[in-house]
């Protein structure tokens, strides 16, 4: 079931554009970083019931650094508008699936997603799984969700290479939005706790 048309101006705000069938899906960043930052920065004591202080400081380095370097790439993408009018949408309020939903709702398409290659850093998975927490819904600064063309340029190609910007999907006409997980299909459930009746 489609929202109303106010609802889907306000999603429509959200995005910058909007995707078109035929578009690859892509990531740029890494789901749920920002907030695994939080935890290891802020929450430490949440953690080393389960985790010893090496990996603690380990996995808090190694955070900083990926996240760092999505925050240059995103600066980037910005201000050098490298995949100029393609749709895409933050994953900084709500996380990975949320700003997926919306994205697609706001461009009334259907998507086909392999769950398995959105980027998912280690660290994060090992403290969803301690915190009992999803990692697709986890806020993520520093991380967006774009639509771009099934032949891109070598800036694009380059970036994929480098692990900057990562392919997880096609946009179709829809309505479907499948997602796929080691073999199994199931389907983007529209964000309950932000859009209740």
């Amino acid at each position: 079931m489609q929202i109303g048309k106010e609802r889907l101006n306000i999603l429509i705000q959200e995005t910058n554009g909007l995707l078109r069938e035929g578009e690859i899906l892509a990531v740029a960043g890494f789901a749920g970083l920002s907030d695994t930052l939080s935890y290891l920065q802020e929450k430490p004591c949440l953690l080393t019931k389960r985790f010893s202080r090496t990996f603690l400081r380990e996995s808090l380095c190694v955070c900083q650094e990926s996240f760092l370097t999505a925050a240059s790439f995103l600066k980037r993408i910005k201000e050098e508008s490298l995949f100029p009018g393609y749709g895409s949408i933050s994953m900084e309020r709500d996380g990975f699936l949320p700003a997926l939903w919306k994205l697609a709702e706001a461009s009334r398409v259907g998507l086909c997603v392999d769950l398995g290659k959105v980027p998912v850093r280690q660290e994060t998975i090992e403290i969803c799984e301690a915190l009992e927490l999803n990692p697709y819904t986890l806020p993520s600064a520093e991380a967006l969700i774009i639509g771009l063309p099934t032949k891109g340029g070598e800036y694009w190609q380059d970036s994929v290479n480098s692990g900057l910007l990562t392919p997880i999907g096609i946009v179709t006409s829809g309505p479907e939005r499948s997602l796929y997980c080691q073999g199994r299909k199931r389907y983007l459930e529209r964000p309950a706790l932000l859009w209740q009746e």
